[in-house]
């Protein structure tokens, strides 16, 4: 297998993962046109890189694209360390 197919069938992955945004591993390796135990190794590289979440249910796997949505991408870090606490707030804790 060369690193062209590799990419390919990540690419591919992702794709459908796009569409679907979650979907049962057995039924992602069906619309890649990939073996189950082949499409696991490479879910595990997208999970390590954080791209998917795998869930594990009692019978079955579900794999879940890990997008941030409109709101989350847009959104500001807060530096919780700058945020002062008012002297009514301590006195309270």
């Amino acid at each position: 297998m060369g690193t062209e197919k590799i990419l390919s069938l990540i690419d591919n992955v992702i794709e459908i993962l796009k569409e679907k945004r979650c979907i049962e591993l057995d039924e992602l390796a069906n619309c890649a046109n990939i073996e189950p135990s082949e499409l696991k190794h490479l879910i595990k590289l997208l999970e390590k890189e954080g791209i998917v979440k795998i869930k594990y249910r009692l019978t079955k796997t579900q794999i879940i694209l890990n997008v941030k949505t409109e709101e989350e991408k847009d959104a500001v870090p807060v530096d919780i360390s700058k945020i002062k606490i008012s002297e009514t707030s301590k006195k309270n804790q």
